[in-house]
């Protein structure tokens, strides 16, 4: 049980962590502006957890839901498929189902969720539930840290 806890914490972290950084350093690869930098990189949280982000880094609210949502119909539609295709095929073993539930829950939210339970994937739903809010308030508590904003923003390249 204490094995399963840890892959849950390094996985949400890392999720969380190679979302919030990640997308802005793709973002910045692409020649995107700052704020649109900022604003992509709540495309892995869940909404509410967005706007209390967005308001804190001063991304647009409206535009970022956008985003959100693809992020969430894309995943929730191709999540699966893509996991299988990497090597997280559907397994009842505990490593396969917090990878695939980390994965679907931080990337994909509520809608990758759902798709898990359509496709009788209880366990590895029940997982990603809890790993859309535990993804959601490292990143806020991460953009509420001022050196770790200061890195975001630097990251995310001039306005």
């Amino acid at each position: 049980m204490c094995q399963t806890k840890a892959r849950f914490v390094q996985g949400t972290v890392a999720s969380s962590a190679g979302c919030l950084f990640g997308t802005v350093a793709v973002g910045r690869l692409l020649g995107l502006t700052k704020l649109n930098n900022l604003m992509l990189s709540q495309r892995c949280t869940s909404g509410g957890f967005a706007m209390l982000v967005c308001n804190i880094i001063g991304a647009p609210i409206p535009l970022m839901f956008l985003f959100n949502l693809a992020s969430g119909l894309f995943g929730g539609c191709f999540g699966q498929v893509l996991l299988d295709k990497m090597g997280y095929p559907v397994d009842r073993s505990n490593g396969q189902r917090i990878c695939r539930g980390i994965a679907m829950g931080a990337a994909s939210h509520a809608t990758g969720t759902a798709s898990l339970i359509a496709a009788g994937e209880q366990d590895t739903a029940a997982i990603a539930s809890v790993s859309i809010v535990v993804c959601g308030v490292l990143q806020t508590c991460a953009v509420s840290i001022p050196p770790l904003r200061r890195a975001l923003f630097q990251l995310a390249g001039s306005a």
